[in-house]
């Protein structure tokens, strides 16, 4: 994986582009931290490309949540309690609706 500055990035596109071709994505820094990464799609591809993004996007979401939940032992929450917290937060909000009327 090829690393491009942002100023790289504006001043050197015709650089980026030939990266790409050759490394397939790239990540863009700023101030020497990672955020952004530039992949190559094709126009016929590209609203396929951009869904598989987004849900490999959510996978990674989804297990960061699941190991900071397990690593505060949230994993092991019943469905009750669950229902019984859902519950709580709802009477809670309508409380604070009441009083703001």
């Amino acid at each position: 994986m090829k690393f491009m500055t942002l100023r790289d990035l504006r001043t050197k596109t015709a650089a980026l582009r030939k990266d790409l071709a050759s490394e397939g994505e790239m990540i863009v820094t700023a101030n020497g931290r990672p955020f952004a990464a530039i992949v190559p799609v094709s126009p016929d591809g590209l609203e396929e490309e951009v869904r598989a993004l987004r849900l490999a996007r959510f996978g990674v979401l989804v297990d960061r949540i699941q190991a900071r939940s397990k690593a505060m032992g949230l994993d092991k929450t019943s469905m009750d309690q669950v229902d019984g917290l859902i519950a709580k937060v709802r009477r809670e909000r309508r409380q604070r609706e009441r009083v703001a009327r």
